[in-house]
């Protein structure tokens, strides 16, 4: 039953209809309920009003002229009396008496009595309450001045006594001078017990004294008590506001109570009297109220429910079920038809709109149908851009070939690609694809600076000059930064599809990673090659310097044993020239300590100059020399020098004979017998010496002009070489050469000689 209910909308709508009509009825009954309820209290408190007000009325106008008549009258007698008397004896005689018969008289009606006051005394009925001196009645009687009425407080040994009184004024035989007071007193007590029957409810008085109690008078009159005052009365006195309210009485229950205001002789408010209601006498009988209420709840529940499934049977359940078919239709796959609309109300509203979602989810199918075979197009040609990007072995420039074909392909037939890497704040171009007469440039399409931020850009609308459709371009990352980008650009009239985006970042993104550790993959190749290469070097230098280093010292060390063994047969001739030979071998072997010593130094950066002016023929002259002296047999070409003598440079002295020297050296060994070695020097007039070494020697092949410069290179490096050599030579020229500001060249022809020439900057005080 409850599945029943939670999948049938009929009974939910029923059971809410129902629902509503209780949730109406239970309210509506409330409200009337509560309503008369007020009602109730308002008419009670009314009632209570009306009958504190008739109070009111009844001092003002009957309480108070019998006072003032009872009072008047007594005065009268005693004005009468008083004047037959001659004498001051008898006048004391005659007060007495008529006090006696006034006051013997006892209680007047409704108890009423008499208070005669004079010099000697007060005189008043026995165990009543006598007006003290403080009574505005009784001093505006003895003065003469006023005669006063109203309600007055007195205070004594039994307590506070609440009354209502009157006073006027006994004269001497003059009829000038007051010689006594007549006061007419009714307790409030017995005032109020004469009026509770013609009120009919229970009264109470509320003394401004004590505002914070009252005192009640029972219905019968004949029981009185004291309580707190109510706080919703106190609050009303306090404020000036009208003293009613409903409240509850100990031993009552909750009456509607209402107070006036009661005047004393001096024109102010001196207590409240009132009258408390009780509410249930007001409140009438409610169970026939609540049955009506009832028999008209399930006659609305009833009406309600069956207008209810009248409604929905024929205006809800069965558009519904037509509804529901067809979107079960639709939701099996089903587009074809619409859903039969047979009113313009909500439910044909809504079947409109499902017709309208039949129709753009058809719309929708054959979008994604279309764009799933162009995602299969892509899938296809970026898992060949990944097997390109993975097992390309054509390098840097290859690959980036590779991914502007493959941006191209994604792009569609008859697009352009282009691959920029980020240099600096711009992006330089390194591959493109399809660009056909345009500049490979894309300043004119504005999108750099998004580029470089990290924003895909697309533009719908070429710049000018642009055969286009539109541009898509990508930022690629490598470690969350920008290295590049890579962008397609449309055939014209053909924007960059939706969905390209996605496909493009992801080659972008893989390119950046692949072109990456190509780059690496190259370098560290580079570098593996690079140490090979030192590698060999080192082994070629090793074996270099041990046979140069050999053979100076095979020839001391054979020169030295031969001088042993012969030192006693040769001549001085013969000993002289074997100690010639070992000198010049041990030149030569200090000479390549020293080369290597040098070279050591200037790798480490640990050399030290001391450049001063100084001439450079007499450098040349000094480095001539030195290589005739370890030249046994010495020079075979012929050497010219063709230097001014007041050319000078800035150079340490040492160190450019070291240069010429090595470049002599160099030209004297591979000059054959018989040639030429030149040495020329001129300003070249931009604050340069040129010093050229000349020779006419084998020369050296073209591609090797630009290695002859490297350490521990050698043209012909094999074992059996002509020439000897450490290799170290001209990298040490070089290098001392740029360690003073200036720069080496050659040229050179196979055959026909090599030129060195060292541009070095003129002395200071030359230029």
């Amino acid at each position: 039953m409850r599945s029943r209910f939670r999948s049938s909308f009929a009974l939910r709508l029923l059971a809410a209809g129902v629902a509503l009509s209780l949730i109406l009825v239970v309210g509506i009954g409330a409200f009337l309920l509560i309503s008369r309820e007020q009602q109730t209290r308002t008419a009670a408190i009314t009632n209570s009003g009306n009958r504190a007000r008739v109070i009111g009325q009844l001092f003002d106008k009957i309480g108070t002229p019998t006072l003032q008549l009872g009072a008047n009258s007594v005065a009268s007698q005693m004005n009468q009396i008083i004047g037959q008397s001659t004498t001051a004896d008898q006048l004391q005689n005659i007060l007495k008496a008529v006090e006696k018969k006034v006051v013997g008289a006892g209680v007047g009606a409704f108890g009423e009595y008499s208070v005669l006051v004079d010099a000697n005394g007060t005189y008043g009925p026995e165990g009543k309450v006598v007006p003290g001196s403080d009574s505005l009645a009784l001093k505006g009687a003895l003065d003469g001045t006023a005669k006063l009425y109203g309600l007055e407080l007195f205070r004594d040994a039994k307590g506070l006594h609440a009354v209502y009184d009157a006073g006027d004024t006994v004269y001497d035989q003059s009829g000038k001078r007051p010689i006594a007071a007549v006061v007419e007193v009714l307790p409030l007590v017995d005032e109020l017990q004469h009026f509770q029957g013609v009120i009919g409810y229970a009264t109470a008085f509320i003394p401004v004294q004590q505002a914070g109690i009252v005192a009640r008078l029972s219905q019968d009159g004949r029981t009185s008590s004291a309580g707190t005052t109510p706080t919703v009365v106190a609050d009303a006195i306090r404020t000036g506001q009208q003293p009613q309210g409903t409240y509850d009485v100990a031993g009552v229950g909750t009456v509607a109570g209402s107070f006036v205001p009661l005047l004393g002789p001096d024109g102010r408010t001196a207590g409240y009297v009132g009258v408390e209601v009780k509410l249930s006498d007001f409140t009438g009988d409610t169970r026939s109220d609540e049955f009506t209420l009832g028999l008209i709840a399930i006659f609305a529940i009833l009406g309600t429910a069956l207008l209810v499934f009248l409604f929905v049977e024929r205006f809800v359940r069965r558009p519904v079920n037509r509804l529901e078919r067809g979107v079960a239709r639709i939701a099996g796959g089903d587009y074809s038809t619409d859903i039969p609309v047979t009113s313009s109300d909500e439910l044909g509203r809504l079947a409109h709109g499902v017709n309208r979602m039949r129709a753009e989810i058809a719309q929708y199918v054959t979008q994604i149908e279309q764009a799933r075979a162009r995602l299969d197009g892509a899938v296809d040609e970026l898992g060949g851009v990944s097997r390109a990007l993975t097992t390309t072995t054509r390098g840097v420039d290859g690959l980036q070939e590779a991914v502007v074909g493959a941006a191209a392909a994604i792009a569609g037939h008859g697009s352009a690609a282009l691959l920029m890497m980020r240099d600096g704040d711009n992006l330089a171009l390194r591959a493109v694809h399809g660009v056909e007469g345009h500049s490979p440039d894309l300043s004119s399409w504005n999108v750099v600076d998004e580029l470089l931020q990290g924003r895909a850009v697309r533009v719908d609308q070429p710049p000018p000059g642009w055969q286009a459709g539109g541009l898509l371009a990508v930022p690629m990352f490598y470690q969350d930064i920008v290295v590049g980008a890579l962008a397609v650009i449309t055939r014209a009239g053909e924007p960059p599809v939706e969905g390209q985006e996605q496909t493009l970042a992801v080659l972008a993104n893989n390119a950046a990673i692949a072109l990456e550790n190509t780059r690496l993959f190259e370098q560290e190749r580079e570098t593996v090659r690079r140490l090979r290469e030192l590698d060999a070097l080192k082994s070629d230098f090793l074996g270099t310097v041990q046979h140069e280093l050999r053979t100076p010292l095979t020839a001391i060390m054979g020169m030295g044993d031969l001088l042993e063994m012969c030192w006693e047969t040769w001549d001085d001739a013969h000993k002289t020239e074997a100690l010639h030979d070992i000198q010049v071998a041990s030149k030569k072997l200090y000479d390549i300590v020293e080369t290597i010593l040098d070279f050591s130094l200037l790798e480490s950066d640990t050399l030290s100059l001391k450049p001063l002016p100084t001439q450079v023929r007499m450098a040349v002259e000094e480095a001539v020399t030195a290589v005739q002296a370890r030249l046994k047999e010495g020079l075979q070409v012929s050497l010219s020098v063709d230097v001014p003598p007041d050319v000078e440079v800035y150079a340490d002295p040492t160190r450019l004979g070291q240069a010429l020297r090595a470049l002599l050296d160099n030209a004297v060994k591979f000059t054959p017998e018989g040639g030429r070695v030149s040495v020329r020097s001129h300003r070249n007039g931009l604050g340069m010496v040129r010093i050229e070494v000349a020779d006419t020697g084998i020369g050296i092949p073209e591609n090797a002009l630009t290695r002859v410069f490297e350490r521990f290179y050698q043209v012909d490096n094999t074992a059996t070489r002509t020439y000897g050599g450490t290799g170290m030579g001209l990298a040490l020229v070089r290098r001392l050469v740029e360690a003073h500001g200036g720069t080496v060249e050659v040229e050179s022809r196979v055959g026909e000689g090599s030129c060195f020439a060292l541009l070095w900057p003129v002395a200071p005080n030359v230029m």
